[in-house]
């Protein structure tokens, strides 16, 4: 008979791992990235599944301690892994891993600082570009586009002006 096995108890004892492989996994030059909770970090982070060695490792602990990162919206773009997190607990912020590099990045926006909540609800690509749903202060939630050239996203279009939301 065909039986599951464990492959990895990311959260050792009683309690969840809780692995976010099918809403948040994304691929990435063969490896597989997804959120998860362990022990050792704390709280929800960003891990990834090297087929190379079958092995499972922390990528990110965005929230050091036992604050959850809390890893979304994970999208891959230019060879590089975009994802929005949470920071100070409650902020949630667009971030940038870069696999060659092995390092991640809060990216600013140019309507507003890093840290300022820009409420990410989705990160798409569409037609070469990166494109996110977010917040900013005096603008409401906007559609964002990535400009490759400042690393940063900035606004592309306003289909509400002022301070309410367009929904987009």
């Amino acid at each position: 008979t065909d039986e599951f096995e464990l492959f990895v108890d990311l959260n050792p004892g009683p309690a969840d791992g809780r692995p976010n492989v099918g809403e948040n996994g994304v691929l990435l030059d063969g490896d597989l990235y997804f959120s998860a909770t362990d022990d050792t970090n704390g709280g929800e982070e960003l891990y990834k599944f090297q087929a190379s060695d079958d092995t499972i490792v922390l990528v990110a602990d965005v929230a050091p301690g036992p604050a959850d990162g809390d890893p979304g919206e994970l999208v891959v773009f230019d060879g590089r892994l975009f994802f929005e997190a949470e920071v100070g607990g409650t902020d949630e912020e667009p971030f940038v891993y870069d696999p060659v590099n092995d390092v991640v990045t809060q990216i600013s926006t140019n309507s507003h600082p890093a840290g300022d909540d820009s409420n990410i609800t989705e990160m798409f690509v569409f037609d070469g570009n990166l494109y996110a749903n977010m917040e900013t202060n005096g603008l409401g939630r906007e559609l964002f586009k990535f400009n490759d050239a400042t690393d940063e996203f900035e606004l592309f279009v306003d289909l509400n002006p002022g301070d309410r939301k367009s929904g987009a």
